[in-house]
């Protein structure tokens, strides 16, 4: 257990071996589990076998085959309404502002996330799973979480100069793997004697990796048979 929950139990006043806790936490999700494969499973998959109107298994040869659609009915027909609640503006949260002063603070943050929901997420899909999940199996989840994203590209430069050199390495975000130096000799008027000297016009070929680190919201459906709840819940 990290120092900051055990901080935390301190504080309550209760303090409880870490063990002990380990094996009270164990026991919960065995449980869970457990509740899930000998119950949950079987009437999930069942609801999903009335859902997708397939045959009932009780079928008598000569007799009517027919699998009536009731279950597919209510779900299909109880979703449009469930997402329309959360669709029927053009946010599907606001912000209001607490002191005055804060309306602009209020607005932003109600833009922003929106703009995270529908557009750096699929909003509309996300809501149509997570109802449909909890109207077929009982459980809908969805998670929200900061992803570290890292965007890792290879770039090839020719030719540059020194200053254009040191311009690309001071790039924190820019390694470089190979580097060569081209040298480009030429006769040149030297201003104060006026003889011909030669020159080095110096220029680098560089590969560099770039890496880019772009963090995001992510919003996500969670399968229900992958999120386990408590039989007392």
């Amino acid at each position: 257990m990290d120092s900051i929950t055990m901080a935390n139990v301190k504080k309550s006043g209760y303090i409880i071996d870490e063990g002990k806790l380990k094996a009270i936490l164990d026991s919960e999700i065995w449980s869970a589990l457990g509740y899930i494969q000998s119950e949950t499973t079987a009437e999930r998959q069942q609801a999903l076998e009335y859902y997708l109107r397939r045959p009932y298994g009780n079928e008598v040869e000569g007799k009517s085959q027919i699998v009536t659609g009731e279950v597919a009915e209510a779900v299909d027909g109880a979703l449009p309404q469930l997402i329309r609640v959360f669709t029927s503006s053009d946010n599907v949260v606001e912000f209001n502002p607490v002191h005055e002063g804060d309306q602009d603070l209020a607005d932003g943050a109600t833009i922003y996330v929106n703009h995270v929901f529908y557009k750096d997420n699929d909003g509309f899909h996300i809501l149509h799973n997570w109802f449909k999940d909890a109207l077929l199996e009982k459980v809908g989840v969805v998670k929200v979480y900061w992803d570290d994203e890292t965007n890792i590209t290879k770039e090839e430069y020719k030719g540059l100069t020194d200053d254009e050199l040191v311009l690309i390495m001071q790039d924190q975000e820019v390694d470089v793997v190979s580097h060569e130096m081209i040298d480009n000799f030429e006769m040149v008027v030297d201003p104060l004697t006026g003889q011909q000297v030669q020159r080095n016009n110096q220029t680098h070929n560089i590969k560099v990796r770039k890496t880019v680190r772009n963090g995001t919201v992510r919003v996500e459906n969670i399968p229900p048979e992958e999120f386990i709840i408590s039989k007392r819940a």
